[in-house]
């Protein structure tokens, strides 16, 4: 005996499962839609679910959507449980869903035996022909109301098909919404069909109406008003309503409508967003809408809204179906000119590299040239400032000396900062030879040329690893690095410079930490750029070129240099460098 759960709407089809399943000795319970069966899921785990595809608040989808994510529920077979003429919809819909087994309404016995049975994996008899004998008027009463059913239920499927076929078609919203108004009205039976969408808060965007013996009229001043309607919008649930007063103000319409007796409204949706609804009045030849009626009204609704949501999301659809042919005749122009203009812009974008980098090249040599070329009158003067303070400083007034001391300091600034600029210069014109490099011993020898007799500064080394790159150059790195270090924190009654490196995200990161005067960070963006200075030359000496060869150098390895400090708390320089190695530029150019 097994615990089998059926879920099915219709409650004859539910009788006659049950009716046909106790006599093998089952223990049968049924559920009305999947909401209901997951209620009763959550208290029980059966051995079989059988689940009708079509049901209103919860179809058979959304219902075995939600098994699947519990984990008792999950392992339970399911059958599904259609109508024979969307068998062929639901093997597919069965495949995708990984269900194996498909009972089609209505069906016999044995055929009901054998499917439950090869769900269960069990082989068990069928009930004797005598048992199913005795209660022949019963078997005959539930097919007969089911055949009765599907009489009913076929027709008006057949006719949401050929509905879904034509609606797939229309690309105009408004005709897509006027077919379905008139549609629905047909299909359902009612006296009056409304179709109403809007889209978010706003106004109503289309309006549809369709009456019996009345054309479908599209009045746009027509806004349903009542609590109800917004509900249908915010909630994606439908409204059944019955035994109405027949004044259409009980229900936000307009007297027109007059009377209403009994109202149905579903909203018009997509599986992502509600559009509106679709509001049936009235059924004809009955006082009220039966669930059918209910479900099939939101079957209806869903259908369109997923093809208006496909299709006709934008009104603007319709112009653009109207200009169509000559749009496509102006994209491809336009693409032919884009085509054009790309071709030209890298023309374009060639020829400026080219006269950039000519430009690059001939600015560089001047600035090798000019920088060469003034050594010599700055070594002629600077010599010439020492004989004269030699020889004739006895000639000299005071002021005299004073003054030839200032131009003495300042040919040998200057002679400084050629100098600089001449190596600055020549970066760009070395080659980049790449090879293993002792990163910690070349720390350690740039420490020892940079260290000052009778320096009390300490140095704290960590772990510093070997990298790839240019030795001579990478030791100028470390040599302008330590030489600013130990300058900045020569005030410091204690200096200390700490060193160290690590693999961090594919790069080789080096720190130089000294406990100095620090710097302001708002002026960081100044600190490789040439002769740049943040701190006054009578204070600290130097030209202010250091920090750019070093960006330069990493720069030419494919790294980058930066700084982190605090005035009055020292400063910390870092450069990174590629773990796998440099890749040296074949020509490089200064900024």
């Amino acid at each position: 005996m097994a615990t089998i759960l059926i879920v099915d709407d219709d409650a004859t089809a539910r009788a006659l499962l049950s009716t046909v399943l106790t006599y093998a000795g089952h223990e049968l319970h049924e559920a009305q839609n999947g909401a209901e069966a997951l209620r009763w899921l959550a208290h029980t785990t059966p051995d079989l679910i059988i689940v009708d595809l079509l049901m209103p608040t919860m179809d058979g989808l959304q219902f075995l959507r939600h098994t699947r994510e519990d984990r008792l529920a999950a392992a339970v077979p399911v059958i599904f449980y259609t109508a024979s003429y969307l068998q062929s919809e639901a093997q597919r819909m069965a495949a995708a869903c990984g269900v194996e087994h498909i009972i089609t309404k209505p069906a016999e016995p044995e055929q009901i035996f054998a499917i439950v049975n090869a769900a269960l994996g069990k082989q068990q008899p069928a009930p004797r022909p005598a048992d199913f004998e005795t209660q022949d008027r019963s078997r005959a009463h539930l097919t007969a109301a089911l055949s009765q059913k599907a009489a009913v239920v076929v027709p008006r499927l057949e006719a949401m098909i050929a509905l879904g076929l034509r609606l797939a078609s229309e690309h105009d919203p408004a005709r897509l919404l006027a077919d379905f108004c008139e549609a629905a009205r047909t299909i359902v039976s009612a006296q009056t069909a409304i179709v109403f969408i809007r889209h978010g808060g706003g106004p109503s965007r289309y309006v549809f109406v369709s009456r019996q013996q009345q054309p479908t009229a599209s009045p746009t001043a027509l806004q349903p008003t009542g609590v109800m309607y917004e509900d249908v919008l915010t909630l994606r649930r439908g409204q059944r309503l019955s035994g109405l007063s027949g004044d259409p103000a009980d229900v936000g319409l307009p007297l027109e409508y007059a009377p209403v007796t009994s109202l149905m409204c579903a909203p018009v949706q997509s599986p992502q967003r509600v559009y509106g609804y679709v509001i049936l009045l009235n059924r004809t030849g009955a006082d009220e809408f039966s669930a059918d009626d209910e479900a099939l009204a939101h079957i209806l609704a869903a259908q369109v809204g997923r093809i208006y949501e496909n299709g006709s999301l934008y009104r603007e659809v319709k112009l653009y179906a109207e200009r169509l042919e000559a749009e496509v005749v102006e994209r491809k122009q336009a693409q032919e000119e884009i085509r054009a203009l790309n071709a030209d812009l890298e023309r374009r974008i060639q020829e400026r590299t080219a006269q950039l980098q000519h430009a690059n090249a001939e600015l560089e040599a001047f600035g090798y040239t000019v920088s060469h070329d003034l050594r010599a009158p700055l070594r002629a003067l600077s010599a010439y400032s020492s004989m004269v303070m030699e020889k004739e400083a006895d000639a000299l007034s005071e002021n005299g000396k004073r003054y030839l001391q200032t131009c003495m300091k300042s040919a040998a600034r200057m002679g400084q900062m050629v100098d600089d600029l001449l190596a600055f210069s020549r970066l760009g014109r070395q080659e980049l030879g790449v090879a293993p490099v002792d990163m910690l011993a070349l720390v350690r020898e740039a420490w020892e040329e940079a260290l000052q007799p009778g320096s009390n500064a300490q140095l704290q080394l960590k772990t510093v690893p070997p990298a790839l790159g240019d030795r001579s150059m990478l030791h100028e790195v470390w040599a302008n690095l330590i030489s600013n270090a130990l300058k900045y924190s020569a005030k410091n009654p204690q200096p200390c410079v700490v060193i160290e490196g690590k693999s961090l995200r594919g790069e080789l990161q080096y720190s130089i930490r000294d406990n100095g005067v620090g710097f302001d960070m708002a002026h960081a963006p100044k600190l490789f750029r040439v002769f740049e200075r943040l701190h006054g030359s009578q204070e600290f000496e130097g030209s202010g070129a250091g920090l750019a060869i070093v960006e330069r150098i990493v720069r030419r390895h494919g790294g980058r240099a930066w700084a982190q400090s605090e005035v009055g708390k020292g400063a910390t320089f870092y450069f990174a460098l590629p773990a796998g190695g440099a890749a040296p530029a074949t020509t490089s150019f200064p900024e």
